[in-house]
């Protein structure tokens, strides 16, 4: 039996993801063969994403502990995450049979109801999850998706806006209720509905985004603090929502153009970084230096391979960076986050070694747009992303110094049920750009 204080040291390293730590306390008790070190270390791989590993770990403790319920939640939560949802469903629900009130067991019982085609139980869970602790966030945008997903709109956009005006919410709810107020009220409701927000909530960046969407006059760019709070949020489940969930392959397919184009060994700049995702793919091979707004985005990539990491707003980190120091710059849905392209262009061209390579993706503009969407070359969208035209980032490449060497269309994501359409890009540093002024 491990004691309190062991059991209170393990939980506080996974909490900072210190990894190596958690193993040297664990190996340090020299019993492995011990169920609960089994149950802590398979905890601990599943935090890393390591689910098979985890997952045998698991299914050992509940062969020798068949009446405990925290392997089986685990175990249920790491077959969610591998998209297992039948399986999911029976271990969370023989969670429920021993502790009915398990919130968190109720809430991912929830989502993987929602996956096999269960709403009734999808729903009933969500619900007796908000009974019994109202303020939580995830039963609520549990609920407002499996609404959406049916059709619901109105009770989806209820059920956020009910839980935004009564108790603090995460970014990525604010988000999801925001794109709903853009998306299905009339354009002065949606105002109404975001300033009554604002007023008890003042210079909330998310909110703050989507009002400024509404308004039709997109910024130039998103706010570091916007930035910042959606991806702070984000941090720990972003891998496994858009890699697992969402199918994305950006990081992958820019790591294609950068392997055919650029030497081995050759010092790269990922830009927004996050969690390292182009790291995985690119770490063995090449010199990274990652730079990302999000410190919690960056604890995840910090055993990913890189050599340097900078948590700054990337056009600060480009304003101080040391010119041509790169072979090649990656920005994995990054311009997502920038209307106007040409400043930090400017900034990535100076940073860029004669020839450097420039490879990113950015969010096809559909449509034909408001007149001032087509004069701008890009929209802000009511999920707070921007949209690009093909000839917008040509010229604001070849404004900032770059020749096109390659624009292609691709799909790298689904959302809503639907493919996402980029545009993946890779750009060489003109030669005729090194006298060029860059602001500082």
């Amino acid at each position: 039996m491990l004691s309190h204080q062991i059991i209170e040291a393990l939980q506080s390293a996974l909490n900072v993801r210190d990894f190596a730590g958690f193993t040297q306390t664990l190996d340090a008790l020299d019993i492995p063969t011990d169920p609960q070190v089994k149950y802590w270390r398979a905890v601990a791989l599943a935090a890393q994403a390591q689910f098979a590993e985890a997952i045998a770990l698991l299914n050992e403790v509940i062969v020798v502990a068949p009446d405990i319920s925290a392997p089986r939640y685990e175990l249920g939560k790491c077959l969610l995450a591998i998209k297992s949802y039948a399986a999911a469903y029976a271990m969370l629900e023989s969670v429920l049979k021993m502790q009915p009130g398990h919130v968190p067991a109720l809430i991912n019982f929830g989502f993987a109801a929602t996956h096999i085609n269960k709403p009734a139980q999808a729903e009933g869970a969500f619900r007796r999850a908000r009974e019994i602790q109202p303020a939580r966030p995830e039963a609520a945008a549990g609920l407002a998706s499996l609404y959406e997903r049916a059709g619901f709109v109105s009770q989806a956009k209820q059920v956020l806006s009910d839980f935004v005006l009564e108790h603090a919410a995460d970014s990525n709810l604010l988000q999801q209720w925001t794109r709903l107020v853009l998306q299905h009220e009339p354009p002065e409701q949606a105002a109404a509905t975001l300033d009554r927000y604002l007023q008890m909530h003042p210079q909330q960046p998310v909110v703050m985004h989507a009002r400024a969407a509404l308004q039709g006059q997109a910024p130039a760019r998103a706010s570091q603090a916007y930035v910042q709070s959606v991806f702070d949020d984000f941090a720990h489940s972003y891998d496994s929502t858009m890699v697992e969930a969402l199918g994305y392959r950006s990081h992958q397919k820019i790591a294609n153009v950068i392997r055919a184009l650029v030497p081995i060994g050759s010092e790269i700049l990922d830009v927004g970084c996050g969690t390292g995702l182009v790291a995985t793919e690119l770490a063995a091979d090449y010199v990274l230096d990652g730079v990302d707004l999000s410190r919690h985005m960056l604890e995840l990539a910090k055993p990913r391979g890189y050599r340097a990491l900078h948590c700054q707003d990337i056009e600060s980190f480009l304003t101080n960076a040391q010119n041509q120091s790169y072979a090649a710059a990656t920005l994995a849905d990054v311009w997502m986050y920038f209307g106007e392209l040409a400043p930090s262009a400017l900034l990535l061209n100076a940073a860029l070694r004669p020839r450097g390579l420039l490879v990113a993706n950015f969010e096809q503009l559909e449509g034909q747009g408001t007149a001032d969407e087509q004069r701008l070359g890009y929209r802000l969208q009511a999920n707070g992303r921007y949209q690009h035209s093909a000839d917008y980032i040509q010229t604001a490449l070849r404004t900032a110094g770059f020749s096109i060497t390659a624009i292609e269309p691709m799909s790298s994501r689904h959302e809503g049920g639907k493919a996402v359409n980029f545009w993946l890009v890779s750009a060489h540093k003109s030669d005729s750009v090194s006298s060029m002024e860059v602001p500082r």
